[in-house]
């Protein structure tokens, strides 16, 4: 009796481990898939810049970049990671703060408000 339920128990070992093998491998292929559409130059600079990147919300900011990035080739340049990578987080926050001032009309146009006179830019 033993040696048949460890028997069965080998079978389902089998069966989860193969399953878990083909879901891993359509994982693989949708990535591939939707890193296929990126420049190789831009993938491999987004990478270098991402490695030294420890703090979860830049690195939340950066996946939605590669996000938009394989949604849309072109939509960041190489400049933008730089610029990204080299931001404190605490940069990274205010100019997330200016961008809320900024309105999408034929491109964005940020919304600068002089405090002193009252006026909007």
């Amino acid at each position: 009796m033993d040696l048949e339920i460890e028997d069965i128990q080998k079978r389902a070992l089998y069966r989860l481990a193969i399953e878990e093998i083909k879901k891993q491998e359509n994982i693989e292929s949708i990535t591939e898939k939707s890193f296929s559409s990126l420049e190789d130059d831009w993938l491999s600079n987004f990478f270098d810049k991402c490695k030294l990147i420890s703090d979860n919300e830049m690195q939340t900011l950066l996946a939605q970049i590669l996000a938009g990035e394989s949604n849309t080739p072109g939509t960041f340049s190489k400049r933008t990671i730089e610029f990204i990578s080299i931001l404190d987080k605490s940069d990274a926050l205010l100019f997330d703060n200016f961008l809320k001032y900024c309105w999408f009309i034929g491109g964005y146009q940020p919304l600068i408000i002089d405090y002193n006179d009252n006026q909007i830019y």
